[in-house]
Formats: C-alpha cells, sequence, structure tokens
C-alpha cells in the first residue's frame, strides 16, 4: 500500500516557470519531528535533549535514512556546548585524531568548564586502526566530552569491543505508510511555502515510487518541478516510460 491509495480530489496543476530552488535543502528537517525515523526513536532523543541527559550516541544503518540529520538538528539543540565536526569521507588519520579531536575532547573542565560535543560522521570510512584509537579516546574522555557518531554500515561490523556508556541507535528505512504521507506533506508544505508550483498528483507519484530513498525522491522533485542543475536524468514520466 502507498499514498496512491490514500489520496482522493487532488487537482491537477498546469505548473508555471518556476525560479531556482535546492529541493534537497529546501527540505532538510528543521526539527526533530521532521525526521522519518521510528517513533521510538525521537521521542528517546526529544528526552534527552529535554533533560539534557545527552551519552554518547552511534547512528547506524542505510544510507539517508537521517543519521546525519538527527545529528546536525541534536547539535543545533545545544547551543550552550562547545561543538567540533568531522567527516570520514573526507579522511580522519592519526594525525588528526592526535592533533585536533583528542586536544578538544580532553578539554579542561576546570579552565574551560563548557561541555564539550564532537561529531564524526561517516566514521565507518576511517580505518579500523583509527577506529580503535578513537573508541579509546571516547572512554577516556567521558568526564570532558560527548561523542555522537554516525556510520553507514551495522554496528557489528565497526565495534569489536564494547563502547561503553554508548547509547545505539539502529537506523532502519521506513516503511511505514504514515511516514510515507507524512514525507508527501513536509514536501507539499516546504514547495507551497518556498513559492514551488508543483502539481500533487505527480508529487503522490514520485514519493510512492521512491519512498523510503529520500534523496531520489528530491532528485526526481528537483527534475520535475525545477529542472536546473538536477542530478535525475530525465523527468519522473519518462523515466517511467523507460522502466
Amino acid at each position: 500500500m502507498n499514498i496512491l491509495n490514500q489520496t482522493n480530489d487532488l487537482k491537477p496543476v498546469t505548473s508555471p516557470q518556476n525560479r531556482y530552488v535546492d529541493i534537497s535543502e529546501l527540505m532538510k528537517p528543521r526539527q526533530l519531528s521532521d525526521l522519518t525515523l521510528p517513533k521510538f526513536i525521537i521521542d528517546d532523543l526529544k528526552k534527552r535533549l529535554t533533560t539534557n541527559s545527552i551519552e554518547n550516541m552511534l547512528f547506524y544503518g542505510k544510507p539517508r535514512t537521517g543519521k546525519t540529520s538527527a545529528a546536525n538538528l541534536i547539535m543545533s539543540e545545544l547551543t550552550e556546548w562547545k561543538q567540533i565536526s568531522f567527516d570520514g569521507r573526507n579522511g580522519i588519520g592519526p594525525v588528526t585524531l592526535k592533533e585536533k579531536i583528542a586536544p578538544f575532547a580532553r578539554g579542561s573542565v576546570m579552565s574551560d568548564p563548557c561541555r564539550r560535543l564532537c561529531f564524526i560522521d561517516n566514521v565507518d570510512r576511517i580505518s579500523e586502526n583509527v577506529r580503535h584509537e578513537l573508541y579509546g579516546l571516547i572512554g577516556d574522555t567521558h568526564n570532558t566530552c560527548r561523542f555522537i557518531l554516525a556510520a553507514n554500515s551495522h554496528a557489528r561490523d565497526l565495534i569489536s569491543e564494547p563502547l561503553l556508556r554508548t547509547v545505539w541507535f539502529n537506523v532502519r528505512e521506513p516503511r511505514d505508510i504514515n511516514v510515507q504521507i507524512q514525507v508527501f506533506h513536509q514536501y507539499e508544505n516546504r514547495l507551497s511555502e518556498a513559492g514551488v508550483h508543483f502539481d500533487q498528483q505527480t508529487l503522490i507519484e514520485i514519493v510512492s515510487c521512491y519512498f523510503p530513498n529520500l534523496q531520489l525522491i528530491a532528485d526526481q522533485a528537483q527534475n520535475e518541478f525545477i529542472g536546473v542543475n538536477s542530478k535525475s536524468n530525465g523527468t519522473f514520466r519518462e523515466l517511467l516510460q523507460l522502466n
């Protein structure tokens, strides 16, 4: 079942030429409730932020399921914390760990009482030896720093030893029809706010066809409604004909 079966009485729209809008940027989550993560994870994160009970966190799962967005939203809420971010895709070697990450994490509580938060995205792209040293650092600096890690793989493939005081979040692809409807309404609202003209039926078909891959939905909406600098290889209906 998908939202094609849930929506009636749609009015086709003849769309004039839209100004350029980067739909991937437009659709970035603005609050935790915008995420397509399971409700129990969102509720858990909200509770932690409300009570300021932040532990080390590991988000793991397939790409484009909301791991990085969740981490960025958490960081945006913790404005009083000193923060630093790294991306494993850009290369994190022994020098970066020793000269940048470790000094930040070991900051003195006496001389600098500000709480610290270090986000490392794509930790699965870091070499096994450096990850081993990183995990040791995370354990050693629990009194001065919290870490948020995101990985595009299963935790068992990354963790050969226990990460103490770390909460693991298994981020699965959303399959619930209600989440699919949520994505449609988010697009509907954000596109309207940005003044982008779109056809509701086409938007429903795009979401139904490509869900739960949120990046493909954004790419195809970009091509269909904006048509400039799109990563897609054709309009939605042209691709349907090819398939």
